[in-house]
C-alpha cells in the first residue's frame, strides 16, 4: 500500500508540471497552423483542401470505410515487404535532402566549421567563451582530416552523412528500447510518429550538437533498458562503466543532457522510498563504482588532452558563467541576446563577470514589476521554446545551399518545400503547415499520458518536464533545443497514442453492442 501511495504521489507531482507546460505548448502550436496555411501557395491550398475533403468523406461514408478496411487487410499480408519499401524510400529521400540542402549554415555551426577548415586564430576566444563547442570542434576536425581536407561546401556534405547516420541510428535504437519496455505495438506506433516528426524532416541536413544530442538521448535509454533487463553481472558492470564515459561525452557536447540522468535519479528515489529504501546489493555498489570511475576517468582524460593539444587555446577565464545564460533567458523572447554577450566580453575578471550577471538577473526580475508579468513572460517563452513544429527551420537554421542558383535543383520538390530559391529562410510555409499539424498531434498525444502511474512512463515525464524547465530558466526562445530531448517526447506521445487507440476500440465495441440490443 505504501508503495502505491508513493507511486501515486510521484505521478501527481510530475503531472502538476507536465499538464500546464504541454498545454501551453499545444495552444501555441495550434495558433501557428492558420498563419502558415494563409501563406501557402495556391497549389498547396488546393491539395490541402482535397485531402481534407477525402478525410471528411471517409468519416461520414461507411461504404468507403469498408472498402478501405478490405484494402488494408489485403495489404497487411505483405506488410514486411511494404515496410522495407518505406524504409528504402525514406533513405533515398534523406540522401536527396543531403544532396540538395547541404550548404554553409549560419551562427555557431558556421563558426565551428570555419575554425575547422581555416583555423581557430580569427575566433580563438569563441571556444573559450563557449567551452561546450570544443568537443564538436575536435570531432569535426577529425572528420575533416579523414575525408582529405575538403573545401567547406564538400565538407558539409560529409558532415550531413554523419548527421543522417546519427538520426537514423537514434531512431532505430529508440525503436528497440520501446519494444523492450512497452511491447511491439508501441514500437510500431513510435516508428510512425518518429518518421513523421524527424526522419523525413530536413534536419538531416543540419550538422550540429542537436542531432548528436538526439542520438545520445536515445542511446542512454537503450543502455538503461539493457542494464535492467539483463541478469549477467559482468554485462551490467560493462554498461555502468560505459554509461559513465557516455555521461561525460554528453555533458561536454550538451550539458543539459544530464537531465535524463537526474530524471532517472528522481524516479529511483521515489521507488526506494516506496520500498522502505533500498536493499543494497553488491551488483549495485560495483555498478555505481564503475560508473564513477568511467565518468571520472574520461573527464580526467579530456582535461589532459586539452592541456596538451595545440589546436586551440582554452582560456577558462573567458568562459561565460551559468548566470550569463540565466540572465539572457530573462530578456525579450528568452533567446540569444548579443548585448549580454558584449557586456560579458568586456569584463575580463571571472569574479566581476559573475557579479555583473547576478546584478543583471536581479534587475530584470525587478523590471517585470511583479510575478504576474513574469508568469506572462514564461508562458510566451514556453511557446517560443516548444511550439514550433519545424524546430526553428528557417529561423535558427539559415542555409545557403550548394549551387543555390541552380534552376534545375531549385525546381525539385525538396528545395520547393525546404529551401526556396536555394536559401533556407522562414518562407517555407507548405512544410511549416504540415509540420505544425504533426507536432500539434504529437503534443496532444502526450496529454493522454496524464495519470499513468507506471514508473517507466514517469521517468519519461520527469525527463520532459526537466528539459522544459531548463529551457524556461536558461537561454531558450526557439524550438531547435527540443531536438535534444525529442526521444523522450516521442515515447510519451506513443504511450498516449496507444492509450487513445485502446479507448477508441473500447468505445467502438461498446457502440456495436448497444446497436445490437
Amino acid at each position: 500500500m505504501k508503495h502505491n501511495r508513493i507511486q501515486g504521489l510521484s505521478s501527481g507531482i510530475v503531472d502538476v508540471f507536465l499538464i500546464p507546460l504541454i498545454t501551453i505548448a499545444l495552444l501555441g502550436s495550434l495558433s501557428l497552423i492558420l498563419p502558415n496555411f494563409k501563406m501557402m501557395s495556391p497549389t498547396a491550398v488546393k491539395i490541402t483542401t482535397g485531402v481534407l475533403f477525402v478525410i471528411i468523406l471517409f468519416a461520414v461514408c461507411q461504404p468507403l470505410r469498408r472498402v478501405t478496411i478490405r484494402v488494408y487487410t489485403r495489404l497487411y499480408r505483405y506488410r514486411r515487404i511494404l515496410i522495407w519499401v518505406i524504409l528504402v524510400v525514406t533513405l533515398c529521400w534523406q540522401i536527396a535532402i543531403v544532396y540538395l540542402l547541404s550548404g554553409p549554415n549560419a551562427y555557431d555551426a558556421r563558426m565551428i566549421m570555419s575554425a575547422v577548415i581555416d583555423g581557430v586564430a580569427p575566433n580563438q576566444d569563441y571556444f573559450s567563451a563557449y567551452p561546450n563547442t570544443i568537443l564538436m570542434f575536435f570531432l569535426e576536425r577529425a572528420l575533416w582530416l579523414i575525408t582529405g581536407r575538403p573545401v567547406l561546401e564538400t565538407f558539409v556534405i560529409y558532415q550531413n552523412i554523419v548527421n543522417l547516420f546519427l538520426i537514423d541510428c537514434g531512431a532505430l535504437i529508440l525503436f528497440n528500447s520501446v519494444r523492450r519496455l512497452f511491447g511491439k505495438k508501441h514500437a510500431q506506433l513510435l516508428f510512425f510518429i518518429t518518421w513523421l516528426v524527424i526522419l523525413i524532416s530536413p534536419w538531416v541536413a543540419v550538422p550540429y550538437t542537436d542531432t548528436w544530442a538526439f542520438f545520445l538521448t536515445a542511446l542512454f535509454l537503450n543502455v538503461g533498458t539493457s542494464y535492467f533487463s539483463t541478469s549477467n553481472h559482468v554485462y551490467k558492470y560493462l554498461l555502468a562503466g560505459l554509461t559513465g564515459v557516455g555521461l561525460v561525452f554528453a555533458y561536454l557536447m550538451k550539458p543539459s543532457l544530464v537531465i535524463t540522468f537526474i530524471a532517472f535519479g528522481i524516479v529511483g528515489l521515489f521507488r526506494g522510498i516506496g520500498r522502505n529504501w533500498f536493499q543494497i546489493k553488491k551488483v549495485a555498489i560495483f555498478s555505481v563504482l564503475l560508473f564513477v570511475i568511467g565518468a571520472g576517468g574520461s573527464f580526467w582524460t579530456h582535461q589532459i588532452f586539452l592541456d596538451h593539444q595545440n589546436m586551440l587555446d582554452n582560456n577558462t577565464k573567458l568562459a561565460h558563467p551559468m548566470s550569463h545564460f540565466i540572465a539572457m533567458g530573462m530578456h525579450g523572447k528568452g533567446a540569444y541576446n548579443p548585448l549580454d554577450t558584449k557586456m560579458d566580453t568586456k569584463i575580463k575578471s571571472p569574479v566581476k563577470r559573475k557579479q555583473a550577471n547576478a546584478k543583471l538577473i536581479r534587475q530584470r526580475l525587478h523590471d517585470f514589476n511583479g510575478m504576474t508579468n513574469y508568469e506572462k513572460f514564461l508562458v510566451n517563452k514556453q511557446v517560443n521554446n516548444i511550439s514550433d513544429g519545424t524546430f526553428s527551420w528557417g529561423g535558427d537554421v539559415l542555409i545557403k545551399t550548394n549551387h543555390a542558383n541552380s534552376t534545375i535543383r531549385n525546381k525539385t520538390l525538396i528545395r520547393r518545400l525546404f529551401a526556396k530559391q536555394g536559401y533556407v529562410r522562414p518562407n517555407t510555409f507548405e512544410y511549416r503547415f504540415v509540420a505544425q499539424l504533426v507536432w500539434s498531434a504529437c503534443l496532444l498525444l502526450v496529454l493522454f499520458t496524464i495519470n499513468i502511474k507506471n514508473w517507466r512512463v514517469q521517468f519519461f515525464k520527469y525527463g520532459v518536464v526537466g528539459f522544459m524547465l531548463f529551457l524556461l530558466i536558461f537561454e531558450g526562445g526557439r524550438s531547435r533545443y527540443v531536438i535534444q530531448f525529442l526521444p523522450l517526447v516521442l515515447v510519451l506521445a506513443t504511450v498516449g497514442g496507444m492509450r487513445l487507440l485502446t479507448y477508441a476500440r473500447w468505445h467502438h465495441i461498446s457502440t456495436q453492442k448497444s446497436e445490437e440490443k
